[in-house]
């Protein structure tokens, strides 16, 4: 469920016209993440379950995060695998369908790819539910800039933001996301099959577009931190610096240093914490390219 409103498009800045020249998307977009063991998962002796992708080319730009269901032994598994197979194959499905029909194709390949898998792992059938809750339950949450449109879509909880403006996808009741290999054992594990498929949660040219950061449910907490203070002369701020400070885009290893700074100055992130961002590069930096 989305809890805010849609994006008032009036609201948006319009993007600097002289940025719109026949180079790449590459050229004209940066892209950047970070991702952190959650407190709680290190103090249970977990590994962090999140899983996170970003790339910049010449004809799309794409960002993926993944975020494994805590209940699992091992479900970053999964998560990790299924960022893989998206950032892999959204170059090609994008090529060769519409962007609003792009998150059912892909859904269904990841969905065929997970029961691969699934089938590989088990040593009989009965096997089955134990794998997928073990290791294939998992969020996701795509990002995807093309020259004509930006779309965002994905099934289950986290967080988006585009131009500033956040929205927080719920996980629904009791908690409990959906979860696309939910779908592989429906006779154990019963959903709605509408419920599996993933939802458009933004679209719109990409002309109008300056900055979009995608993450998992764990960055409700670094929000919830913002004014507390990391040191005498530093506050932590949320995300909004991410999209907003120029030097995050230059040097892209920041924000996972900032996530560390942060961590390591005892600010309590309890959830595995992953974030992806792409943001318009300025006319200075892209005239360097």
């Amino acid at each position: 469920m989305t809890l805010s409103a849609n994006i008032n498009k009036k609201k948006w800045p319009q993007a600097d016209a002289s940025l719109e020249i026949s180079s790449g998307l590459d050229s004209r977009f940066a892209v950047t993440a970070g991702s952190l063991l959650g407190r709680e998962h290190a103090r249970i002796g977990k590994n962090n379950q999140d899983a996170v992708f970003v790339e910049s080319r010449k004809e799309l730009v794409l960002a993926v995060v993944c975020d494994g269901c805590s209940a699992g032994r091992f479900s970053e598994v999964g998560a990790r695998l299924a960022a893989a197979w998206l950032a892999r194959h959204i170059p090609t499905y994008a090529a060769n369908i519409s962007l609003e029909r792009l998150p059912v194709a892909l859904s269904k390949g990841l969905g065929h790819f997970l029961r691969r898998l699934a089938l590989q792992l088990s040593t009989q059938l009965a096997d089955l539910p134990g794998i997928v809750r073990d290791y294939l339950l998992f969020t996701f949450m795509v990002a995807i800039v093309t020259e004509d449109r930006t779309i965002i879509f994905g099934l289950g909880d986290g967080l988006f933001s585009v131009n500033g403006h956040v929205t927080v996808l719920e996980p629904g009741e009791g908690n409990a996301p959906n979860y696309l290999a939910y779908g592989l054992i429906p006779d154990q594990l019963t959903r709605r099959p509408e419920s599996l498929v993933p939802e458009i949660y933004f679209s719109a040219p990409s002309q109008r577009l300056d900055s979009i950061l995608i993450a998992t449910d764990g960055v409700a907490d670094l929000i919830a931190a913002a004014g507390q203070e990391l040191n005498r002369s530093d506050l932590v701020e949320g995300i909004r610096p991410f999209e907003k400070q120029e030097r995050y885009q230059r040097n892209p290893s920041l924000l996972q240093k900032r996530l560390n700074q942060i961590s390591a100055a005892g600010i309590p992130l309890f959830d595995d914490t992953t974030i992806a961002l792409i943001r318009r590069r300025s006319t200075t930096e892209e005239k360097k390219r």
